[in-house]
């Protein structure tokens, strides 16, 4: 490899860091405009091109903008086409699983959480942290499906590795695998297992995330709901207020999260 090739290798392992930085930190404007700008500037490597395009496809959908967000996942597989069983491919699917569940093509989700799974499944050491976020994405597939003993499982399962870890982002993985178990216990309409896991998120969640981060917009909607499960209405009008509040600031009145909660 000559200078230059090792050069740009470099400048762009650079600009796929700073744009899982800057989806980290809700900055998915300004992720939408790195991405934008480095796609044409890369040559003869699809493995750095799909992942910018994974990156893209996911501040898409935390936009809102679920079509353009799986057109941009499908060119990120498809640049992976002579890589089979690529670990890229794991986290693909399971972004294009999160676009249909939102999307409500809920066939579609299944299917998607299905691949990561067999894939991670095949690649993956079995306490690998993506095995885990694969078992995760299985779980919020079940919901979706109605299947929340299943869901409930299937965290547990994720739940089982992510403890064997301990480094700076296991509060917010042991959060969001709470919040999942939160869910399905919402959905099977139990208050006292639901408002446990979702106790054990808030915990976790808060001590990751600023404030005003939108993804606490997605824990205050599911507490919202616990309390009007426990039929304490006026403080569950006062968590989706506050759900949406968190909605508003980031993504603005015409995004789909915002629509659920008017």
């Amino acid at each position: 490899m000559d200078p230059s090739q090792s050069e740009d290798i470099s400048s762009s392992l650079e600009l796929i860091e700073k744009g899982k930085s800057l989806y980290q930190k809700a900055n998915y404007n300004e992720l939408l405009q790195l991405m934008n700008e480095g796609i044409p500037s890369i040559k003869n490597n699809n493995n750095i091109l799909a992942e910018l395009y994974f990156l893209r496809g996911r501040a898409y959908y935390k936009k809102g903008k679920f079509s353009t967000a799986t057109d941009g996942l499908h060119k990120a597989l498809e640049l992976l086409d002579n890589n089979k069983d690529h670990p890229l491919q794991v986290k693909i699917y399971i972004a294009l699983c999160e676009v249909s569940r939102q999307d409500y093509r809920l066939p579609e989700a299944v299917s998607y959480a299905e691949k990561a799974l067999n894939i991670a499944l095949k690649i993956f050491k079995e306490d690998d942290i993506e095995l885990a976020r694969a078992y995760h994405e299985m779980a919020g597939a079940c919901i979706a499906n109605s299947q929340y003993q299943e869901s409930i499982e299937y965290s547990k399962k994720s739940l089982e590795i992510k403890r064997k870890y301990t480094w700076k982002d296991q509060l917010l993985e042991l959060g969001y695998s709470e919040l999942r178990i939160g869910v399905a216990h919402l959905k099977r309409r139990d208050p006292i297992a639901a408002g446990a896991a979702l106790a054990i998120a808030e915990q976790c969640m808060k001590q990751y995330y600023q404030e005003d981060h939108p993804d606490l917009g997605d824990l205050y909607m599911r507490m919202g709901e616990l309390h009007d499960l426990e039929r304490l209405h006026t403080t569950a009008i006062s968590t989706y207020e506050r759900s949406l509040e968190q909605y508003l600031k980031f993504y603005g009145e015409n995004h789909p999260s915002v629509a659920i909660l008017y």
